[in-house]
């Protein structure tokens, strides 16, 4: 039993490469995301509140943006610098 050349067919390894090249075909072009929504899946809610008299907090996650809400709430009123330009007006 005599088996044929080896030029015949090409290497395993050829074969392999053209098989991965051929796989799965790609639908958009790299790096850019498949999805249509462009907002993240678990969007972590973020709040920043700043004021005249110097306070700037910021608030990350929904428990502490709606505290800081409050807070930003409660501060409006009870600003001494906020209150003089009520008076004024």
């Amino acid at each position: 039993m005599e088996c044929p050349p080896a030029t015949d067919r090409p290497a395993a390894a050829e074969q392999l490469v053209r098989l991965r090249a051929v796989g799965a075909r790609k639908d958009v072009a790299e790096g850019v995301p498949s999805s249509s929504d462009p907002r993240p899946a678990n969007a972590m809610p973020t709040a920043h509140s700043w004021c005249s008299c110097g306070r700037d907090l910021k608030a990350f996650g929904h428990h502490q943006v709606a505290r800081l809400t409050d807070d930003h709430t409660r501060h409006r009123s009870l600003c001494p610098l906020l209150a003089q330009g009520k008076e004024a007006a």
